[in-house]
């Protein structure tokens, strides 16, 4: 009976975080969202500078500078006090969190650098689920020596250092790239840093679906199948992928968080995310960076660190909680049903 009790309040507080994680990320992306309202106003938003007002402005309830030279700022036009009620109200929250060293929001640089760090780990995520999907399953479906090379591929690749294979990424597809979005460096570096963290990522979702399949091409239902005739192919996709899909979903977003975790690592060293657009770990390099022994602008670094562990925790409790939703192995008894 202690057992069963100690099993339902565990079970109730995991619950609980994943229930905390999701209002975390909703909360984390209306914050974005909303911060990106002002972004039809001008394409910089996020780049604004008040260097005549407020260059590492303490954060405050009352916003630094005038707010019209503010907003003829953002949008460039003498008539800036036609802004959207929206925008206006965006722009007397600015001081929320501080300026940085230019004068720019820190709580609008920290909106878009949550949803670009969120971007590229998505990102990421689902090309290290394309890949590493088609590479478990084909290295299971085949057996043989077949196997035996793609898993000692993957096994070579888990002894490179990441950071190795995204500078290499880096150098080779930088110009090729940019000269295919017609000269845009910074997206250039975006795409390629999702697609070097993907190609990382990739290792361990192959080495689970791999598992899964050699578990399941020898149960009856496969063997019947190919009884009849069925090819490997559609064996694959009509029987081994669907009950996949659970294992899959569940990898994919504990995935999630490592990519947010690398991402912020890489931009942190100075070879992810370009300035001036920001990511969390762009803002936390910024943050170390302004701090020094005669005077410490705390919010610089304290607010980008603190954002990067509520969303990382929040993602965390998601993939907790879809862990629990489809492996059967981890629902334990519960006096709750």
């Amino acid at each position: 009976m202690k057992a069963s009790l100690k099993d339902a309040t565990s079970e109730r507080r995991r619950s609980r975080l994943s229930g905390s994680g999701r209002a975390a990320i909703a909360g984390l992306a209306l914050m974005a969202l909303a911060a990106a309202a002002l972004s039809p106003w001008s394409a910089a938003w996020y780049d604004v500078q008040e260097i005549d007002s407020a260059v590492r402005h303490p954060p405050s309830w009352r916003p630094a500078g005038d707010a019209d030279i503010f907003l003829t700022k953002l949008s460039g036009d003498s008539v800036a006090v036609r802004a959207p009620r929206m925008t206006q109200a965006l722009a007397g929250s600015r001081s929320l969190l501080g300026h940085d060293d230019l004068g720019r929001s820190l709580l609008f640089r920290l909106a878009l650098g949550m949803l670009v760090s969120l971007l590229i780990a998505a990102g990421a995520t689902g090309t290290a689920t394309v890949i590493g999907t088609a590479w478990g399953a084909v290295a299971g479906l085949c057996g043989g020596r077949v196997d035996q090379i793609l898993m000692r591929i993957v096994d070579v690749l888990y002894g490179l250092p990441y950071i190795l294979l995204v500078i290499l990424m880096k150098v080779a597809l930088t110009r090729p790239l940019t000269a295919l979005l017609g000269g845009r460096t910074r997206y250039a570096d975006f795409v390629i840093l999702f697609l070097a963290i993907g190609s990382v990522a990739w290792l361990t979702m192959a080495r689970v679906v791999r598992g899964q399949v050699l578990s399941l091409k020898h149960e009856g239902f496969v063997q019947a199948a190919r009884a009849m005739g069925a090819g490997p192919w559609w064996i694959l996709r009509k029987h081994l992928l669907p009950p996949l899909a659970g294992p899959i979903v569940v990898y994919a977003t504990l995935t999630v968080p490592q990519a947010v975790l690398q991402e912020a690592f890489l931009s942190f060293l100075g070879i992810g995310v370009q300035p001036p657009l920001p990511s969390l770990g762009r803002l936390a390099a910024d943050g170390v960076s302004a701090i020094n022994p005669f005077s410490g602008y705390w919010w610089l670094l304290a607010f980008p660190c603190a954002t990067l562990v509520a969303l990382l925790l929040a993602l965390s409790g998601i993939g907790d909680g879809l862990r629990r939703r489809f492996d059967p192995a981890d629902r334990r008894p519960s006096l709750l049903g």
